[in-house]
């Protein structure tokens, strides 16, 4: 699965380069201190070794006749290194009695472990990776009467100073907490970005005000400053052109009057038995009315994107809903259309203009009339999920492919099958301003006999 978040990544990679760094660190700790420290102990051992040796031989060679019983030399040395160096120290006899110069247990110590060097044997136990302590002994061999001869064993328990396994914990403990440290660091590092995806999501929405406010002076604060300079230009440009369009349309409209009042003159001053005449009258009628309409609708879209704030107030739903489908009985009538109401028994509230809702409503009415095919039906729904209102809207009609499902939402786009019903290409777009401004969605798809159109407002 990969990864889509930023900050993940960043906090990945950070613990990817702790864990080599630890790994690092544990290889040069036990090249650098552990194994040299290792060659040391085992110097050190060989030396005590053979000081400890010639030590007892010097007594040894003093009284060769004497039986270890009968050299109190021997034992007073014995009992004097045991103390001072916290030596374990027993003799063994070839007859396997044991005579032991400290207080307390003889360890157990295999001699097929002792390892063979210069006339002793010795081994060295440095512990395990769950364990600091470890121990070495060494057996050295004496000839202690004409008669008896033995093994002297020296036996220390060591502990290390420091031990790999509690380095290695320690390093995990470490990179643990930094770990922890690192997550919040990577969603700071990554929190301007995600302001900047906010604030271009805003825009692509219509919301063409968006600034951000990122303080820092690094890339992400030049960039932040350098989006903010995008989005002053292009707010300026689009206010330009929509206060343009306006005007236009506004202005367009006083010709248009003087127009269909010369034409209403012309009809009046021609004879009505001139049929040719008043067919052309007749067209000249209809395309003023048509492009007054035109007018009429770009006019209301482009108020609509130049709208001021203005006071909100609640708005409910299904009473709204039930008296715009009321205005349209004698459509839905004519054309033998059963509207079918389901789910509409809630008072569902919502905060908005009152005024753009109900030409959102009209639209969706008028094009499910206008599109629903004759003797078809006509279902509306609505209903509370979540923390929001689903007006849920279907009817009878040839479906959509693909390319007029993505373009139904398009200015001035027509279904080409649609030519024939009048219409501007606008109900739409008109529609789906109004849903956003009012923090909705709109959705539309097909379904077994037709389209659904979805429209999604924040409950009150």
């Amino acid at each position: 699965m990969r990864i889509k978040k930023l900050y993940i990544k960043i906090f990945l990679l950070f613990v990817s380069l702790l864990l080599i760094s630890m790994i690092l660190i544990s290889v040069i700790f036990e090249l650098f201190i552990e194994r040299p420290s290792q060659e040391r102990r085992s110097k050190y051992f060989n030396e005590t070794a053979f000081l400890f040796r010639d030590l007892i031989e010097d007594k040894i060679r003093m009284r060769p006749d004497f039986d270890i019983a009968d050299n109190p030399e021997l034992e007073k040395l014995l009992v004097r290194i045991s103390k001072n160096y916290n030596l374990k120290i027993w003799i063994k006899l070839a007859d396997g009695k044991i005579i032991s110069f400290y207080k307390g247990d003889i360890p157990e110590i295999s001699d097929e472990n002792l390892i063979n060097t210069d006339g002793f044997s010795y081994i060295i136990d440095d512990g395990t990776l769950f364990s600091n302590r470890g121990f070495f002994c060494i057996k050295i061999p004496f000839k202690f009467s004409t008669v008896n001869n033995g093994y002297i064993y020296a036996y220390h328990n060591i502990q290390h100073f420091l031990n790999i396994l509690p380095f290695i914990i320690s390093l995990v403990i470490i990179g643990f907490s930094i770990a922890l440290l690192l997550y919040p660091f990577s969603k700071y590092l990554t929190k301007p970005l995600i302001e900047l995806k906010e604030a271009t999501n805003n825009i692509a929405k219509g919301n063409f005000s968006q600034k951000v406010n990122i303080k820092s002076k690094d890339e992400i604060g030049e960039l932040a400053k350098s989006f903010n300079i995008m989005t002053g230009i292009i707010e300026s440009m689009i206010k330009g052109t929509r206060e343009l369009t306006a005007n236009i349309s506004h202005e367009m409209r006083s010709p248009l009057a003087r127009i269909r009042i010369a034409e209403e003159i012309l009809a009046r001053k021609v004879s009505m038995n001139n049929y040719d005449i008043n067919k052309y009258l007749k067209s000249i009628e209809n395309e003023i009315e048509e492009m007054d309409v035109l007018l009429g609708k770009v006019l209301q879209l482009t108020k609509l994107d130049m709208r001021e704030t203005e006071k909100k107030e609640n708005i409910y739903v299904v009473d709204l809903l039930k008296e715009i489908v009321e205005k349209y009985r004698t459509v839905f009538e004519n054309k033998l259309i059963d509207v079918i109401f389901r789910n509409i028994e809630g008072q569902y509230t919502t905060l908005g203009l009152t005024e753009d809702i109900k030409t959102a409503f009209s639209n969706v009415v008028d094009n499910a009339a206008k599109y629903t095919d004759r003797g078809g039906k006509v279902n509306i729904d609505i209903n509370k999920k979540n923390e929001t209102i689903e007006l849920i809207i279907s009817n009878t009609c040839k479906k959509l492919n693909d390319d007029e499902l993505l373009n139904i939402f398009r200015p001035f786009y027509r279904v080409p099958s649609n030519d024939s019903i009048p219409g501007t290409g606008l109900g739409l777009v008109i529609i789906k301003k109004i849903v956003e401004n009012h923090n909705g969605s709109i959705d539309v798809k097909n379904i077994s006999d037709g389209l659904e159109l979805k429209l999604t407002f924040p409950i009150r």
